[in-house]
């Protein structure tokens, strides 16, 4: 395991759930075996095992009060969604659908997705989706909203800004790409404004202008 987030205990303190992955961050992440997945931590015996696995990966893991349900965010064809576990089976469901977008290729500063919980009784799940806080009947797969008013104070400041002088007369390149002199040290090459151009020296200085090797189109 290279990195874990969003860790839960069950209700009787035995097990703790949380989200691995095994391999380190990447910005061009592999997603064909699953970034993250869901793992159980054994208190009583010490051993760890991973529940989930394949594409998709699976974060932010959540325990019914009994311990006999998972649930988790997973990641199915670009789109989040909502999916339910028995732990006793192994069969899975998915439960909501379009939820917002986890951090699965993230850094994982501030986990993979908010923090959700479960209802005392086991029936419901309450999250948060898309800027609003839903509440799901886990046996109907029906979703209501929560509807809430928050006070909030909000000032704007004097706007900064400054104007800045453009230069009006021909363009000039301030950054060199890939420079590269002749073996008599008579030319030098290099990349500006994605074109080739040829530059001749003399006793080590420029000499006239420098012309342009690639064509127009």
């Amino acid at each position: 395991i290279n990195s874990a987030a969003g860790p839960v205990v069950s209700r009787d303190g035995r097990f703790v759930y949380f989200a691995a992955r095994a391999g380190r961050f990447s910005y061009i992440p592999d997603l064909s075996s699953g970034l993250w997945q869901i793992v159980r931590y054994d208190r009583k015996t010490g051993e760890t095992a991973q529940l989930t696995q394949g594409f998709g990966g699976a974060v932010r893991p959540a325990v019914s009060p009994d311990g006999k349900s998972l649930f988790f965010l997973s990641r199915r064809d670009t789109d989040t969604v909502m999916v339910w576990r028995d732990l006793e089976t192994g069969s899975e469901k998915i439960l909501a659908k379009g939820l917002t977008t986890d951090e699965q290729e993230g850094f994982t500063r501030t986990d993979l997705y908010p923090n959700y919980a479960v209802t005392p009784d086991g029936k419901s799940l309450i999250y948060s989706n898309h800027g609003k806080i839903e509440k799901l009947d886990i046996a109907s797969k029906q979703v209501s909203q929560i509807n809430f008013t928050a006070k909030v104070e909000q000032w704007l400041a004097q706007r900064v800004t400054f104007q800045d002088k453009m230069d009006m007369g021909p363009v000039q390149a301030h950054i060199l790409r890939w420079t590269n002199q002749s073996p008599d040290g008579r030319w030098v090459t290099y990349d500006a404004f994605g074109k080739i151009w040829l530059q001749e020296l003399n006793a080590g200085k420029i000499s006239g202008e420098a012309r342009r090797l690639t064509k127009d189109d």
